[in-house]
C-alpha cells in the first residue's frame, strides 16, 4: 500500500477515535453535571454511638452527623422512630455551617416492651426540612425519604465500660493498655459468660457524649485514665451514674492523685506515701470481709514486677492488703460502689488465670445494674389529691365573720347610744343572714369549677460534696380544656410521658444545640390528669448540706447552701437508727440533744399533725421501707421546702403547687480538744458481735430490728460505735432506751469489765419504755476500734427454769438399765414470748 494512502487511513482512524472519545468524555460530563444537581445540598446521618448498647428501658446515645454543600448556613432535624412505634419520635434539630460537616448526638430511649430474647430493633429516621408550607421530608443518597437500620440489642446479665488512655505507641502504651483489657476481661471471664457477650465498651475518645444519661446503658465502668477526669461534664455525668447504682473500678496506680479527688469522695483521707514495685507479693484478704483464720492469702511471683501505690486509708472498706498495704478498697456512694484498687494489673492475675482474690472482687463488681430508686414517684401517689375544688382561705372566712362582729359592734354601739338596743332583736339575726350568705357564695364560686391546675412532687438526692444533685420531678397536669402543652427541658434533663407510651397519640421530643428539649405535638384533653416525669442532674453554686459538731447542748448544726429558702420538718435518717429532728431554718447554730430523738417509723417531729404532715411521712414510711430504701446507714437530712426549678417547664396559665425532698448530706467536724460533747442515738451505730459463749445474737445491725416473738433466753452482744470525728474519746456515761415486752422474765443490762460482763441493771417482768444510765468509768472503757461494748440478756421465765431442772433430775434418776422404749417422751417446750421494739443508745464525753 502506497505511504500516503497509510497516512490519510491513520489520520482518518485517529480522528474516529478521538472523536469517540470527546463524545464519551461529554456524555460523562453530562452524566456527573446531572449527578451533581440531583444530590441534595445537605445530608443527614444517623448510626449508634459509644457505649453502643441498647438495653430495653434505658436510654441510648445516637451519633448524628451532617453535611452542608450549599453556600448558605442550615438548620436540619433528623427524626428517629424505634420500632413500630412511630408515633413516639425523637429528634435533633442542628445549625450546619456552609460548606461543612457537624457531627452532633441524640438521646433516645429504647421501648420496654420487647420480647425476651429479641436481638434486633430496627430504627428508622428521617431527614426533616422546615418551608413556608411546613414540614417537609427530603429523600436520602438513594431518593428514599426513610432510611432504616437495626440496632443490636443486649440482654447481658451487664454491661462494662472502660476509660483509657489513648494508645500511643511512641510512648510503649499499647503493652500497658492491652495488659489492663486482659485483666479486666480475666476478671469478667471468671464469673462465666451469659448466653450473650458483646465485649468490653472501650471509650476511645477522651470525652462523653454531652448529653443526658451517656452511661445509662452500662452497669459497670472501669477508668484507667487521667483525661477524661478533666472534663468536668463528663465527671458530673459518671458521678450521678455511680449515685444511681453504677459500680466504678478506679485504678488508682494508672491515674493522677489529685485528678482522682474530682470523681471519689474520700480521697481525703486516703494519703499516698511511695510507688515500689515487687516481684513476689501475698494478696491478704482483710480482717473485715472475714476473720483472720479463714482469710484467703494469695501468693503472686512474677519475672515482670508489679507496682503497688502504697498509700494510707482511714476511711472505707479495705478488702485485700499487700505488706499491710491496701491493695483494693471498696467506698459506698449513694445506691453504687466505688473500688479502689492500688495495685498494678498484671499484680491480679497468674500467668493463666486470674488470682482468687481478683476473682472475690469480680463477684462484687461485675453485678447488674438495680433500676435507682424512684422516691418521687411514692410522693407522685398524692398528687391527685391536690387537683380539686378549693377550700376557701381561712384568711377570707376569718375576714367575713370578723367583718360580721364589726358590723354587730358599731350597731350596738350606736343603738345604745340612742336607747334602741330594741333594734338589735331583727339587725343580729339579719346580719346573720348576709354572713351566711356570702360564706355560702364564697363556697359555690370556689367548687364550681376546677381549676387548671399542676401539682408537683420532687426530690433532689444531693451527691456527696453537696456541689450537684440528683432531680427527679413527677408533674400531674390537670385543665377544665383542651389545649396543647408547651413542656420542655433544660440540658442534662430527660423527661416522659408515661400516659401516652401506651398510646397512639404523636409525640416528638426535639433537643437542640442549646442542650434543651421540648415536646411537640402534645395535647392536655379536658378533665384528664396527665403526668409528667423528668431526670436531671443539678449543679449548685454553693455546696448544699448540713454541717455540724457534738458539743455540750448534743449534735449542733447549721444548713449551708439553702439559706433563703424555707425548710420545713427537718429529720436526720440513717438505716437502722433513730430518726433525730434538727431546725433547720435557725439563722445561727441549732442543737438537736436526745429529747430530740424520736420513736421508730415517725419522720415529723409535732404532737398534732397537718394533712400535709399526715402525708409526709407516710412517704417517708414507705421510702424507707422500699427495697432498697431510700436512706442508708449514712445520717441524711430530710427536709421538704418548694421545687427547684430549671429541670422540666410546663408553660401555660396553671395554678402551681407542689413541695420537694431535700435528701442533703451530713458533714461532721470534729471538736477541740477537751471539748464535752453529747451524742444522740441517731449517730451511734449498733453493731451486733459474737459474745464468745457460743449464744446467738437476735439484733440485726443493718435494719436495726429486733426478732419477733423470741420463746428462748439470750444474750445479745453489741457494740456503739460513735462518730469517727469524735475519736479519740473518753465516754462518762451511756443513755439507753429499750422497748420490751418481757413477762415472768429478767431483762439485764450488762458492761464489760476487763474482758467479763457484768450485771449493771436488772429489772424482773420489763414491759413498755425503759431507760438506763451506765455512768461506771471501768464499763465505759472504748475497745481498740473505738466502740463501747455492752449485752442485752433476757432470761428464761420460771416455768421454763423449773422445767429444765425437773428434766435434769429425771435424767439423773433414770436407770442405767431403763430401756429406750420404757422412757417417757420429751414434755412440749413452754411457751411464753418476748419482744424487743428498739433500743436506743446515747452517749455523753469527752474529746482527748
Amino acid at each position: 500500500m502506497p505511504r500516503s494512502v497509510s497516512r490519510v487511513l491513520f489520520s482518518l482512524a485517529f480522528g474516529l477515535l478521538f472523536q469517540a472519545w470527546g463524545s464519551i468524555a461529554a456524555a460523562q460530563s453530562t452524566a456527573a453535571a446531572q449527578s451533581q444537581s440531583a444530590q441534595p445540598e445537605t445530608n443527614l446521618l444517623v448510626s449508634p454511638a459509644t457505649p453502643a448498647r441498647n438495653v430495653t428501658g434505658r436510654w441510648a446515645t445516637m451519633s448524628v452527623t451532617g453535611a452542608n454543600r450549599s453556600d448558605t448556613d442550615a438548620v436540619e432535624t433528623a427524626v428517629v422512630m424505634l420500632g413500630d412505634a412511630t408515633n413516639q419520635q425523637f429528634a435533633r434539630e442542628f445549625w450546619i455551617p456552609a460548606k461543612a460537616k457537624r457531627q452532633s448526638w441524640l438521646p433516645v430511649r429504647i421501648p420496654e416492651d420487647i420480647p425476651m430474647g429479641q436481638s434486633q430493633l430496627t430504627m428508622s429516621s428521617i431527614h426533616l426540612k422546615q418551608t413556608d408550607g411546613g414540614e417537609a421530608f427530603q429523600n436520602n443518597a438513594v431518593g428514599m425519604p426513610t432510611s432504616t437500620r437495626s440496632l443490636l440489642l443486649s440482654w447481658e446479665s451487664s454491661r462494662t465500660g472502660v476509660l483509657l488512655e489513648p494508645s500511643d505507641p511512641d510512648q510503649g502504651t499499647d503493652e500497658r493498655m492491652d495488659q489492663l483489657l486482659r485483666t479486666i476481661y480475666a476478671a469478667r471471664d471468671s464469673l462465666g459468660v451469659s448466653n450473650q457477650d458483646l465485649g468490653i465498651v472501650n471509650f476511645s475518645g477522651s470525652f462523653l457524649p454531652p448529653v443526658p444519661k451517656p452511661l445509662d446503658p452500662l452497669d459497670q465502668l472501669v477508668i484507667a485514665g487521667d483525661q477524661m477526669l478533666l472534663d468536668s461534664s463528663a465527671v458530673t455525668q459518671i458521678r450521678s451514674w455511680v449515685h444511681s447504682g453504677g459500680r466504678l473500678w478506679v485504678m488508682m496506680d494508672q491515674i493522677d492523685f489529685d485528678a482522682a479527688r474530682a470523681l471519689v469522695d474520700g480521697l481525703e483521707t486516703f494519703s499516698p506515701v511511695d510507688h515500689v514495685e515487687l516481684n513476689s507479693l501475698a494478696l491478704r484478704q482483710s480482717s473485715q470481709l472475714a476473720p483472720s483464720d479463714e482469710a484467703t492469702v494469695d501468693e503472686w511471683t512474677s519475672e515482670k514486677p508489679a507496682k503497688l501505690l502504697r498509700c494510707l486509708v482511714e476511711s472505707g472498706e479495705v478488702a485485700y492488703r499487700v505488706d499491710g498495704w491496701p491493695a483494693a478498697v471498696w467506698l459506698p456512694f449513694g445506691e453504687g460502689e466505688i473500688l479502689l484498687t492500688t495495685l498494678e494489673a498484671n499484680g491480679w492475675i497468674h500467668p493463666d488465670r486470674p488470682t482468687t482474690a481478683l476473682q472475690t472482687l469480680a463477684t462484687r463488681f461485675f453485678v447488674a445494674r438495680l433500676e435507682p430508686v424512684q422516691p418521687s414517684l411514692e410522693l407522685a401517689t398524692s398528687l391527685s389529691d391536690q387537683i380539686g375544688y378549693q377550700i376557701p382561705q381561712r384568711s377570707v372566712i376569718a375576714l367575713v365573720l370578723g367583718f360580721h362582729l364589726l358590723v354587730l359592734l358599731g350597731a350596738g354601739i350606736v343603738l345604745m347610744q340612742r336607747h334602741a338596743l330594741h333594734h338589735l332583736a331583727w339587725l343580729v339575726p339579719a346580719t346573720g343572714v348576709l354572713g351566711t350568705a356570702a360564706l355560702l357564695w364564697i363556697g359555690t364560686r370556689q367548687t364550681s369549677v376546677v381549676p387548671a391546675t399542676i401539682a408537683t412532687a420532687q426530690v433532689t438526692q444531693v451527691l456527696p460534696g453537696g456541689s450537684e444533685g440528683r432531680v427527679a420531678t413527677v408533674a400531674a397536669i390537670y385543665s377544665g380544656q383542651s389545649q396543647m402543652l408547651e413542656l420542655s427541658a433544660s440540658p442534662q434533663t430527660t423527661t416522659r410521658l408515661p400516659d401516652l407510651e401506651a398510646s397512639s397519640e404523636m409525640r416528638r421530643l426535639v433537643w437542640d444545640d442549646s442542650g434543651r428539649s421540648n415536646w411537640q405535638f402534645v395535647s392536655q384533653p379536658p378533665g384528664v390528669v396527665r403526668q409528667v416525669r423528668a431526670d436531671s442532674t443539678a449543679l449548685f453554686p454553693r455546696p448544699w448540706m448540713l454541717r455540724g459538731t457534738f458539743g455540750r447542748d448534743g449534735f449542733e448544726s447549721r444548713l449551708i447552701g439553702l439559706e433563703g429558702k424555707q425548710m420545713d420538718d427537718g429529720v436526720i435518717v440513717a438505716l437502722g437508727r433513730p430518726t433525730l429532728a434538727v431546725d433547720v431554718n435557725s439563722e445561727s447554730t441549732a442543737a438537736s440533744g436526745f429529747d430530740d430523738v424520736m420513736s421508730p417509723d415517725q419522720f415529723i417531729d409535732d404532737t398534732l399533725l397537718s394533712d400535709v404532715q399526715r402525708r409526709r411521712q407516710q412517704h417517708l414510711r414507705e421510702l424507707m421501707s422500699d427495697e432498697p430504701p431510700l436512706i442508708g446507714p449514712t445520717p441524711t437530712l430530710l427536709a421538704w421546702t418548694d421545687p427547684l426549678g430549671g429541670g422540666v417547664t410546663i408553660g401555660g396559665d396553671f395554678n402551681r403547687k407542689g413541695s420537694m425532698l431535700a435528701v442533703v448530706p451530713v458533714e461532721l467536724e470534729r471538736p477541740s480538744a477537751d471539748t464535752p460533747f453529747r451524742v444522740p442515738a441517731s449517730f451511734v451505730r449498733l453493731e451486733s458481735v459474737g459474745s464468745g459463749s457460743g449464744t446467738t445474737s437476735f439484733f440485726n445491725s443493718e435494719t436495726g430490728k429486733w426478732l419477733a416473738e423470741m420463746n428462748q433466753p439470750t444474750q445479745t452482744v453489741l457494740r456503739c460505735v460513735p462518730p469517727s470525728v469524735l475519736l479519740p474519746c473518753r465516754l462518762s456515761r451511756a443513755v439507753m432506751e429499750i422497748k420490751i415486752k418481757a413477762p415472768s422474765r429478767q431483762l439485764e443490762i450488762q458492761g464489760r469489765v476487763d474482758g467479763e460482763f457484768v450485771t449493771l441493771h436488772r429489772v424482773s417482768n420489763p414491759a413498755g419504755v425503759l431507760r438506763f444510765e451506765i455512768d461506771q468509768t471501768d464499763s465505759l472503757q472504748l475497745d481498740a476500734d473505738g466502740g463501747l461494748v455492752i449485752a442485752i440478756a433476757v432470761s428464761e421465765t420460771a416455768e421454763q427454769r423449773e422445767a429444765a431442772e425437773e428434766e435434769l433430775s429425771a435424767a439423773d434418776e433414770a436407770d442405767s438399765d431403763e430401756s429406750d422404749d420404757d422412757r417417757d417422751t420429751d414434755p412440749a417446750p413452754i411457751r411464753s414470748p418476748w419482744q424487743i421494739d428498739y433500743l436506743h443508745v446515747n452517749l455523753e464525753g469527752i474529746t482527748l
